[in-house]
């Protein structure tokens, strides 16, 4: 979604960027990370704004710790010294704990449970209703299969169900 500076606000596709004025806002609506790292790779991410976007029913304890970009779904709690790196998708009903950090471009699909004191690293995909223990951490590139309980830190990108790694 764009808007231009007007009220304008509209739809685009990915590979309409390229059109959009400079210094437009934009938000960043895709869910799948392979479109998602493919679209930040690709774009010049500087020459635009990315608004953080807080649902008014979600509850965000620091709003200092929310990067450009960040999107915190309805009915979320995201605890109180928690860093939201840059495009940032808490979804739904999802729970981040105290002082955790997660990186850039993750998404944290409905449902999960990210305990307190965690380490996040960069494109991690959690599948909804995962659930990851305190003071983890898990390496950047890295996919959690749906209902995925993570109990030891990760330290190979990959796919994973838990702390398995699949093939």
């Amino acid at each position: 979604m764009i808007r231009d500076g007007h009220a304008n606000v509209r739809s685009i596709s990915h590979d309409a960027v390229d059109t959009v004025p400079i210094n437009s806002q934009l938000m960043l609506a895709f869910t799948g990370m392979q479109y998602r790292k493919t679209f930040l790779s690709e774009t010049k991410v500087q020459n635009y704004v990315w608004p953080a976007f807080i649902h008014s029913m979600a509850l965000v304890t620091d709003l200092d710790s929310i990067s450009p970009g960040v999107i915190v779904n309805p009915m979320s709690v995201v605890g109180h010294g928690v860093v939201l790196q840059d495009f940032c998708l808490v979804g739904a009903l999802s729970k981040v704990g105290h002082g955790t950090q997660v990186g850039r471009n993750t998404v944290i699909s409905p449902g999960c449970n990210l305990a307190g004191s965690s380490r996040i690293g960069h494109n991690v995909h959690f599948s909804q209703s995962c659930s990851i223990c305190d003071k983890i951490t898990i390496c950047d590139d890295t996919y959690f299969a749906m209902n995925s309980v993570v109990k030891k830190n990760i330290t190979k990108p990959g796919r994973y169900y838990g702390d398995r790694k699949l093939p």
